[in-house]
């Protein structure tokens, strides 16, 4: 027969195996929970990135299309265009690409991107220049031909487009990358 010492020992290691197990079980839970949180929050993370990243290269064509817009309607020389009218266009228009610019870079996405961003910005200070002198607002010796300045707006124009197709792909490769690597975990 069995003792009540032992049957209370017996007792204590059964209690203690269940409360073992039902700590692993917990801890084995909060090990997947953390996992699949982790997973959650760089899926967000990278998906954020990529979507600010695809605004920006956006609110960059849109305002350089605003600059094109005065510019034509100034050096088309049909309409007079008072200097206010120029400048409340013109400034809050090249603020938003700065700022579109300034956005990209700390959303770059890729190295290709990053090449990208370098070689518009240097297009980019081009650019301006040339048009600030052409819409009189800015005070220069020489004035640059059309056919410079419009060599110029079209390599611009092109490196928006290129800049936006790869911030486009390299949104969706980085998006569902983030995603597969969030299932697999």
């Amino acid at each position: 027969m069995l003792s009540a010492t032992s049957m209370t020992s017996m007792s204590t290691k059964i209690f203690l195996a269940i409360v073992g197990a039902l700590f692993f079980g917990l801890l084995l839970s909060l090990i997947v929970f953390y996992q699949a949180r982790t997973g959650n929050e760089t899926t967000i993370k990278v998906t954020g990135k990529a979507f600010t990243a695809l605004h920006h290269s956006q609110k960059l064509r849109n305002s350089f299309t605003d600059v094109i817009a005065i510019e034509e309607r100034v050096l088309s020389m049909i309409e007079f265009v008072s200097h206010e009218d120029i400048k409340r266009i013109y400034f809050p228009a090249k603020q938003s690409m700065i700022q579109s610019m300034v956005g990209l870079k700390k959303a770059t996405l890729s190295s290709d991107m990053a090449n990208m961003l370098e070689r518009l910005e240097n297009t980019e200070q081009l650019w301006f220049e040339d048009t600030e002198i052409l819409l009189g607002l800015k005070k220069s010796r020489l004035i640059p031909t059309m056919e410079k300045h419009n060599r110029i707006k079209q390599q611009f124009a092109q490196l928006i487009n290129d800049l936006k197709a790869i911030t486009t792909k390299e949104a969706a490769r980085q998006s569902s990358l983030a995603q597969r690597e969030a299932a697999a975990t």
